[in-house]
């Protein structure tokens, strides 16, 4: 088992993960190569930078770097055994102006998480016996991304071999403010990264969020880095490939 999960395994503290999405088709690990795109810069998001930055010693920049980067590696040592990976580490010596052409195309909207489910209780606010009525809209959204021109995607398998590519559209780091009183107290956070995958051609595989919750808050960055980024990789490796007992029905 690898380093990080063991890790996970072994802290003493309570715990959850969870993953949602939608998915179209199982991808078949064994038959394409996955480039992962990090987030941008602008799209992390936090209400907890304050004490990233005290218990770090680090900036904002760097802390941002240094959880993209941070993701990237855990997805990496998540795939070894199961697919061909390939990041925008310095490691991977990819051309950095790639992913300048990456960004430069990249749009962003929220989808439902459930794009199939029913809404339920009243449709739309308006006015009813004579008063303003408002409903609040619940339905859980992620961030998903898109390419304006999907040509760079196929420079990219041309060039590389890339077929599949997994964008981290967004990262979040945040109080959970189900129970604001506890959060405070307690330090819950929240982790999450929102995420597409696209083939070569720039359609849409799947899409979703993977997120982890923990307590202790988020000012030791190491810490936290060394409890979520493993299951969170874990849960986006279970978005690319198919489950063992789909193979097997499939057989």
């Amino acid at each position: 088992m690898r380093r990080l999960a063991v890790l996970w395994l072994l802290l003493p503290l309570p715990i959850t993960m969870m993953a949602q999405g939608t998915v179209a088709d199982p991808i078949p690990t064994e038959q394409h190569k996955l480039l992962v795109v990090p987030f941008e810069d602008k799209m992390f998001f936090t209400d907890v930078m304050k004490e990233m930055v005290q218990g770090s010693g680090l900036n904002p920049d760097a802390v941002v770097n240094t959880l993209r980067n941070g993701v990237q590696l855990s997805i990496r040592a998540s795939m070894t055994d199961s697919l061909e990976i390939g990041t925008f580490l310095s490691s991977d010596s990819l051309p950095p102006e790639g992913l300048v052409k990456l960004y430069e195309q990249m749009s962003y909207r929220y989808l439902p998480m459930h794009p199939t489910a029913k809404r339920s209780g009243p449709k739309k606010s308006g006015i009813e016996h004579g008063q303003v009525k408002t409903v609040r809209d619940t339905t859980t959204r992620y961030m998903s991304s898109t390419l304006k021109d999907a040509a760079v995607l196929e420079s990219f398998h041309a060039t590389y071999g890339f077929d599949r590519f997994l964008l981290l559209s967004q990262m979040d780091v945040r109080m959970d403010l189900s129970n604001p009183e506890l959060s405070i107290i307690n330090g819950n956070r929240t982790l999450a990264v929102h995420y597409t995958v696209l083939d070569a051609k720039g359609n849409p595989l799947s899409g979703g969020v993977a997120s982890f919750d923990f307590e202790g808050g988020a000012g030791d960055l190491k810490w936290v880095m060394s409890i979520a980024l493993g299951p969170v990789a874990t849960q986006l490796v279970k978005a690319m490939a198919p489950e063992k007992k789909k193979e097997q029905a499939s057989e």
